[in-house]
């Protein structure tokens, strides 16, 4: 899904966690709750905690 060298650059960057499986979770999810929030309307009415 995601290539070996996003991973590895995620993994020394970013995130700390061990499992190449949980660097590309951490990756897929931290991308997708950037693009949920640049939506403005979801932004004005959603908050994470």
């Amino acid at each position: 899904m995601i290539s070996l060298a996003h991973i590895a650059h995620w993994r020394s960057t970013q995130a700390p966690w061990a499992s190449q499986a949980h660097v590309e979770q951490d990756l897929i999810l931290s991308r997708s709750l950037v693009e949920l929030f640049a939506n403005p309307l979801v932004s004005e009415l959603v908050a994470l905690r």
